[in-house]
Order: C-alpha cells, then structure tokens, then sequence
C-alpha cells in the first residue's frame, strides 16, 4: 500500500484543458510538494465567476480551489486566440479566462511576483483517473472566509491564526487573491 501512495504523489505532466477543449496545455512537474493549494472565499473570485457565468466552478460556500505554481510550468499548445485577462480593480488580480466557453485558468499579481494561481477548473487532473486531493494534495488553507456565501465544507482546511509561525499559514497569507 505505501508504494500506491507513493506513486500517486509523483511529479506528473498534468494535462489542461478548457470545457468545451479549444483551449488545451500541460502543466509540467505537478505535485503536492512542488505547489500550495488553498481554497480562496474573496468578494473577487466569486465575482469573477458570476462575470464568468460559471457559478459551477465555486464549491457551496462560494470558494475557488487553486493551485500556486511557477508560471514557468505551464504551457499552452492549442487555442491562445481565445485567452483573455481582466482585473476587477485597481490592485486586483489578473484573472486569465477563456472566451470561447468562458472557463476560468488562473491568477497571477504580476511579473513582480512570479507564481499563478491555477484555477482547478482548467486542470484536467481527472485524465488518468487520478482525484484532485491526489494530483494536488489537499488544500493547505483557507482565505477569506469571512466572504464565504455558505457554511464551509465540514472537511475545509482551518485558517491558522495570525499567531502562528507556520510556513502553510505564511504561504497561504501571502499568496491568493486581492479579497
């Protein structure tokens, strides 16, 4: 049993892929401990998915799984005519988008801060039947909760307090979404 989970948690070349497939990518080396997931609850990514019209890509409280990552992963090889980006402020994030069938990619602060943030909609972790939690870990943290529209999952990662001295509570306080 312990060689299943082993394998399960090494690096792969993750395919990516938008929901109607026009727009389609890899994203290289993926593995619980070459990224951070966290569940975001900001004003902005549900704001971005009512913009979106995929209300489907938020979990029940209204939260966005995402993936942080180097940039330098992630490779498009079909469909860039239809990528498109937008800020919903003036500090927000760049939030990356599909126009052909409106599916979330990403978020990334800018080239001053090199790591995107994979939207797990844009993942297609499910190619060779692997889970979510397997391909990515489970998520570390929570961000802004206090703008979730539901109760949070029973099993939602606990937001540490501003207290501790964890590297998983810096990490995830650092990263994220404009709120």
């Amino acid at each position: 049993m312990i060689a299943a989970i082993a394998v399960a948690r090494l690096p792969l070349d993750l395919p990516l892929r938008c929901r109607c497939g026009h727009v389609r990518g890899v994203a290289s080396d993926v593995s619980p401990s070459n990224g951070f997931r966290f569940l975001c609850y900001c004003k902005d990514c549900w704001a971005f998915a009512r913009f979106l019209e995929r209300p489907d890509v938020l979990d029940p409280a209204g939260g966005t799984d995402i993936f942080q990552m180097p940039p330098g992963r992630v490779k498009l090889i079909a469909g860039a005519d239809a990528l498109r980006c937008l800020r919903l402020s003036d500090r927000g994030v760049l939030r990356g988008y599909t126009d052909c069938c409106r599916t979330p990619i990403a978020n990334t602060a800018g080239a001053g801060f090199p790591i995107i943030g994979m939207i797990h909609s844009f993942a297609d972790h499910e190619a060779d039947g692997r889970s979510r939690d397997e391909v990515f870990g489970p998520p570390l943290c929570r961000i802004y909760e206090g703008s979730a529209v539901g109760p949070l999952p029973p099993d939602a990662p606990r937001r540490r307090r501003s207290g501790s001295s964890s590297a998983a509570h810096r990490r995830c306080s650092a990263g994220g979404c404009a709120g």
